[in-house]
């Protein structure tokens, strides 16, 4: 899976991280209120905003990022193995980068 598969990804999943972070097990609460981090576990530092549909989130101690962010680092994950998760949740199937099926 070569780093257009894992930017396809990002594109294809714009508008729908609020759906796939939580088949992923990463519990959201709406409207940006303060919860849990699902990645440090802090009580009620972490953020999720989605703006732009983008997934972003925010945490007092882990930083912020975008929705693919936040599954490689609560499912301690590389950016290609979370890409494939959330391709999965999304409906795409994958295509092995050297034989194209």
């Amino acid at each position: 899976m070569s780093a257009h598969f894992v930017s396809q990804t990002v594109r294809t999943a714009t508008g729908h991280w609020p759906v796939i972070l939580p088949a992923l097990g990463i519990t959201l609460q709406p409207n940006g209120k303060p919860q849990p981090c699902p990645t440090c576990g802090g009580k009620d530092r972490f953020r999720f905003d989605n703006q732009d549909g983008r997934g972003t989130w925010f945490c007092n101690q882990c930083g912020a990022g975008d929705g693919l962010n936040l599954v490689e680092k609560a499912l301690s994950l590389s950016a290609r193995a979370a890409a494939e998760q959330v391709a999965c949740r999304d409906g795409r199937k994958h295509q092995h980068p050297a034989t194209g099926r």
